[in-house]
């Protein structure tokens, strides 16, 4: 058993975190320049794009979240296959359990 919890460890480890991470960061990045922009003064007004900034965000929102989602579905991947594992061998100790009582019968 401890060979199965390890080699899910080790599935759950190679999970691209830094790439989630790095796509939260552009996002966060993003959104300090549409902040910077607000505050930029055009002839004594405040100039925004503000379409444009929403754009800019929804994009990093939506790369930081496929990223998460990848993760996410990389982890359940490597628990799916520790579950079959388990599964796979307690129906051979079933079927181990099984064939020693009958030989002792």
């Amino acid at each position: 058993m401890p060979r199965l919890i390890v080699g899910w460890a080790r599935a759950v480890e190679s999970v691209d975190v830094e790439a989630a991470t790095m796509a939260v960061d552009a996002v966060a990045a993003e959104a300090a320049a549409i902040a910077s922009a607000a505050k930029r003064q055009r002839g004594g007004e405040e100039w925004f794009n503000e379409e444009e900034g929403k754009k800019k965000v929804c994009v990093g929102l939506t790369a930081a979240l496929a990223a998460i989602a990848e993760a996410g579905g990389m982890a359940v991947a490597a628990y799916d296959e520790l579950v079959l594992e388990m599964e796979a061998r307690e129906r051979e100790r079933e079927m181990a359990g099984t064939d020693g009582e009958s030989i002792q019968n």
